[in-house]
């Protein structure tokens, strides 16, 4: 043996990320900011449009240039398809034998397409049945949704991972009743099931669930639940779970309505995947611990 290849230092594997929702606002802004710092590292813009996420990973090379610093990949995935979750995770294992950072940023406020299909003319019973479908779309996406997607890749998390979701800080008025004791997984699917078979009622007596917004706040407030639990379950795994608020960003969720861009949005999600010391089981806004509820 040469002393030049006894002298030769192991091979260090990529670090492997995966960002959902990041073909534009928030998760394209988190994907652009890890690709930005992260060396010897592999990021998956994932989406649910291919070509938009080949758009994206391009205008991230372009914008990046020198600065890039990551090799920057796109994949298909819809979080609410667990065929779709179960091919990232083939492929993840089949390129990298497993994955070491995923960052939860998809979601919905309301699904576009349903108030398409509607007709002109509205009725109270066709407000009713939008309203209970609506409903339905906005929790399959952000709780069940971010759940499937951390049930399926958490199984091929490399000791040191870290799991980020970006959540929202519609905590006080939802999340006591979660939060206040040991909640578990069952207690969040509870909560959730609770809150459907109120809208599937019309039943609009519990103020907290009348809201027009209520299904994508009981949402966030069930994946910040969830959040504690994965936290408390992945610690002897050494894998880190937190929670964070991005703020205000004028994205398409906010009609552009925000305060914020995209980039301050991204701030609190990209060091809580990057940063080696960050911890773990926290809720974090503006680079801030804050209490859960």
């Amino acid at each position: 043996m040469s002393d030049e290849s006894a002298s030769a230092a192991p091979e260090v594997k990529p670090r492997i990320f995966v960002v959902t929702g990041a073909n534009r606002g928030i998760g394209f802004a988190i994907v652009r900011g890890i690709a930005k710092q992260a060396e010897n590292a592999v990021v998956y813009l994932t989406s649910r449009d291919a070509e938009a996420g080949v758009e994206a990973v391009n205008q991230i090379k372009t914008e990046l240039g020198a600065d890039l610093k990551s090799e920057v990949r796109t994949t298909t995935l819809d979080i609410a398809d667990q065929k779709s979750v179960d091919d990232l995770a083939e492929l993840l294992k089949a390129e990298h034998d497993g994955v070491d950072v995923l960052v939860n940023n998809a979601g919905i406020a309301f699904n576009e397409e349903i108030d398409e299909d509607s007709d002109e003319e509205s009725s109270q019973e066709t407000e009713n049945r939008r309203r209970i479908e609506q409903t339905q779309s906005v929790l399959d996406v952000n709780y069940y949704g971010t759940k499937r997607v951390c049930n399926t890749l958490v199984p091929i998390m490399r000791p040191g991972g870290r799991i980020v979701n970006v959540t929202g800080k519609y905590k006080s008025e939802l999340t006591a009743d979660l939060l206040s004791v040991k909640v578990k997984v069952e207690d969040i699917d509870n909560f959730i099931e609770n809150f459907q078979k109120l809208i599937q009622a019309d039943d609009t007596s519990d103020v907290r669930f009348s809201n027009i917004m209520a299904a994508y706040k009981i949402s966030k407030a069930a994946e910040l639940a969830m959040t504690k639990v994965l936290a408390r379950e992945l610690k002897a795994k050494h894998i880190r779970v937190n929670a964070c608020c991005p703020g205000y960003v004028a994205t398409r969720l906010s009609d552009f309505e925000g305060s914020l861009t995209c980039e301050q949005g991204a701030d609190t999600p990209v060091l809580l995947a990057l940063e080696r010391n960050a911890p773990g089981g926290t809720f974090v806004f503006e680079r801030k611990i804050l209490p859960w509820y």
